[in-house]
């Protein structure tokens, strides 16, 4: 009988005022009317939560696609009678509780198949999200439900109990089909019941390990760009200075943390990969994949450098196959596929590359051919009978961010609406709590990790934040590469969320703990930010107590050490030599890059481009977000110090290509005003200089003054008199020259830059190049060639002088 004939007589029952006298609606084993087959099977049991669960719809689904319904009693029980075979998968509306589901096996005409929190976590052990299972179930995943599967899924599902402290009644054997009386009236419940009863009143501990703005750091990264945390030290006032990250600690505090409890899961917030160091780049990133893979990542949103190579490279990270997805550039075993197939993980042969074990999410990511999501949404966790939901996206403003190539035919959606409709959607499937995890973030002045006044501003964050339903429980955010750890109180829910951020590189982690029941969500959270310390690199500093220390996992290392191994032969090819240290502009005490000032190594690397620059160009201009490092000597190595492939791939990571631009004066004046025009103004800030915006670095050829006191910051922990977009005017148009010439607002220049910035609709907010210029050309030279050549040329290459001129 299919479901929508067994509607119908669902309908006649009510009509006929008999649907309270039948154990459910058609769900006699007789034929409804003249010449209809009596039915072939019937499914009974009982459906409670501790109490019965009564007057709810019963669903029914069998592998061969016949389908039933039924209506539980006042005492939970209820029967299905219709025409199908087993197995068959069956869903109840749990209320407060969502979709409960359950198994019915064998292959006789009749089962019994209970509806508790128990048999959703048994079936939880097939598909965590039970209910896209449900409403998917086929043959295929009915094949799946073996006696020894279905067996092998309770015993977990007991195991998981008696971890969680969860006595299970020896009379209690079967959660699918063992006797169950639920409590109704002044009827008791028997010991399954009462099972049921104490999951209800307990309180399950779940701890999220999490990461962000990992950038493929398999290698401990150096102290001067993310390798340094300052601690808190009741010792001394300013904090005490640790080396930090590398994948081998982290893989030893992450085992440290989820030996802690039996309740764990390793999640990220985007740029796990992307801008990454030489060692994993060399690789397309198939090294960082495999480490994250072995360190345990389980679940990541994806962020706006995943999305650097294009989406077919994205998703080849997700479901392996050789670099690249089509064309002949990769060569297996020397840059590409290094796995072996059936383990997953290095060999010496390789020839595979099985993609990433962790599952990127991106929710606001839609194909715009089809629709549909690019990635998965959500992803659901089960730890026993209580579930963790999870969002994942990347934030709106990709767009800016990566050039228009990699993501043509994609669109960002805004990120609040999105998370608010999955989070109802994850709640209406039964998960007690739910977890966003968004590559965006804010801005710290903290000058120790764990600093639980929380001195941030959150920016665009907390606009997102602002708008969320009191469906989320807690932020895990990244992309700004800082720490905190805050409790934030949406102004539409009222609800105060906890956030976080660990900074970035692998230098730290966030530990999550979450109490969680089963009727009432979650109860408790506590986070704060462990600093992966390296046991064996601190030598003379003393370690405040409240940190622990990690010696390096054995395992981790020496894969590591096989990718560092790889990269070698190329990395060490000395491409030219230094006159001395080569620093981006960072925040004072910190290795963070400060995107509102000049720095040196920003106008090497424009020089680079006006040098690689095919018929050459007026001047170059290179986003400050594109400077991913420093180019430093070694410890007592004097200048002139030699300079290798991999340092500057580290500084030049993206493969972006030199475009030429022509643009007039007066549009060049008009590109200027941008670095602090909204919406660049708020992107960017230093409270400590009170500088804001964004700052082109700028190549020889070009130099200017700003007037600081225009639009000058008022108070406050971020900037309050911006210019709006189109009416900035603090460059002092007088002071501009281009090659030692006052600039002629009417004439035509042309200008190097990079396709992020030069093509599409332009990045982080510049749109003069990319929508005002004419005769735009992709020269298709990379930038790391370009730079690669400047240095062989140039050496030794001297720190640069300043070009921008700040008055007031």
């Amino acid at each position: 009988m299919s479901y929508r004939r067994f509607s119908s007589r669902l309908r006649l029952c009510l009509l006929a005022s008999v649907c309270a006298g039948l154990s459910a609606c058609g769900g006699d084993d007789g034929p409804s009317s003249p010449g209809e087959p009596a039915a072939s099977l019937t499914i009974s049991g009982t459906a409670a939560t501790g109490s019965a669960l009564a007057n709810a719809t019963v669903a029914v689904r069998c592998a061969d696609g016949s389908q039933g319904t039924a209506t539980t009693r006042a005492d939970g029980g209820y029967s299905a009678a219709f025409n199908g075979k087993l197995p068959c998968v069956l869903e109840a509306d749990a209320g407060t509780l969502g979709k409960l589901h359950s198994l019915a096996t064998g292959s006789g005409s009749t089962a019994t198949a209970n509806i508790t929190p128990l048999t959703e976590a048994l079936v939880g052990k097939f598909s965590a999200d039970t209910v896209a299972w449900f409403a998917g179930f086929d043959a295929t995943a009915g094949a799946k439900l073996s006696t020894t599967a279905v067996s092998a899924a309770q015993a977990a599902v007991k195991d998981e109990l008696v971890a969680n402290g969860v006595s299970i009644p020896a009379s209690v054997s079967d959660f699918l089909a063992g006797a169950l009386v639920a409590a109704s009236g002044n009827t008791p419940g028997n010991e399954h019941d009462q099972l049921l009863d104490a999951l209800a009143a307990k309180t399950f501990s779940i701890k999220l390990v999490a990461m962000n703005d990992f950038h493929g750091a398999i290698t401990a990264p150096a102290a001067t760009n993310g390798g340094t945390v300052t601690l808190p030290d009741p010792a001394h006032a300013a904090g005490t200075k640790v080396n930090v990250g590398g994948a081998a600690y982290v893989a030893t505090a992450i085992k440290a943390l989820r030996a802690k409890g039996p309740n764990s899961v390793v999640v990220g917030a985007g740029d796990m990969t992307g801008a990454s160091p030489f060692v994993s780049s060399a690789t397309h990133d198939e090294a960082s994949v495999d480490v994250l893979n072995r360190m345990g990542l389980e679940i990541t949103s994806v962020g706006n450098h995943e999305f650097d190579y294009g989406r077919a490279e994205l998703l080849r990270k997700q479901n392996g196959g050789c670099f690249p997805v089509s064309g002949a550039q990769g060569t297996v075993g020397a840059d590409t596929c290094f796995m072996d197939a059936a383990t997953g993980t290095w060999s010496a042969t390789g020839g595979s590359f099985s993609g990433a074990k962790y599952k990127y999410l991106a929710a606001n990511v839609v194909d715009q051919a089809s629709s549909m999501p690019l990635l998965p949404a959500t992803a659901i966790k089960r730890f026993g009978p209580v579930a963790v939901g999870f969002i994942g996206l990347t934030l709106k403003g990709t767009t800016e961010l990566v050039a228009g190539t990699g993501i043509s035919g994609l669109s960002f959606l805004e990120e609040s609406a999105t998370i608010n409709s999955q989070a109802k959607s994850l709640k209406a499937a039964g998960v007690q709590a739910v977890v966003v995890l968004i590559h965006q973030g804010g801005v710290s002045t903290a000058t120790t990790v764990n600093d639980t006044s929380c001195p941030v501003s959150f920016g665009d964050l907390g606009g997102i934040l602002d708008k969320l339903s009191s469906d989320i429980d807690v932020v895990v955010s990244g992309h700004s590469h800082q720490e905190y750890v805050c409790n934030y109180t949406g102004k539409a829910s009222g609800k105060s969320y906890v956030v976080t951020q660990t900074g970035f590189y692998g230098g730290a982690v966030t530990d999550i703990n979450l109490g969680i029941k089963l009727k009432t969500g979650v109860t408790s959270i506590d986070a704060a930010t462990v600093p992966i310390i390296q046991a064996d690199n601190n030598a003379g500093v003393t370690v405040p107590a409240a940190f622990a220390t990690f010696a390096k996992d054995a395992d981790i290392a020496a894969l590591v050490d096989k990718y560092v191994a790889v990269s070698n032969t190329l990395a060490q090819k000395q491409v030219g030599t230094i006159g001395g240290n080569l620093m981006r502009a960072l925040f004072t005490g910190t290795t963070n890059r400060d995107e509102s000032a000049e720095g040196v190594m920003g106008s090497v690397m424009a020089d680079a481009y006006l040098y690689g620059t095919p018929n050459g160009a007026d001047f170059a201009v290179v986003n400050p977000g594109g400077v991913r490092a420093d180019l430093t000597c070694g410890a007592g190595v004097s200048a002139p110090c030699p300079v290798t492939y991999a340092q500057v791939n580290t500084v030049a990571p993206f493969a972006n290509t030199v475009v030429k631009v022509s643009v007039t004066g007066a549009q060049v004046i008009r590109l200027l005003e941008q670095q602090w025009e909204a919406p660049n103004c708020t992107a960017k800030f230093n409270p400590a200089t009170l500088q804001y915006g964004r700052l082109l670095q700028v190549s020889s050829g070009l130099t200017y003054s700003y007037d600081n006191s225009v639009n000058a910051w008022t108070t406050g922990a971020s900037p309050t008199d911006c210019a709006a977009a189109g009416t900035g005017h603090r460059v002092v148009v007088s002071s501009v020259k281009v090659n030692g010439v006052a600039l002629d607002l009417a004439k035509t220049y042309t200008v190097s830059t990079n396709n992020f910035l030069g093509l599409g609709s332009g990045g982080d907010n510049f749109n003069v190049l990319a929508t005002l210029g004419t005769n735009k050309v992709d020269s298709k030279v990379i930038d790391l060639d370009a730079m690669i050549a400047y240095f062989r040329e140039k050496s030794p290459v001297a720190p640069t002088t300043p070009r921008i001129t700040r008055l007031n």
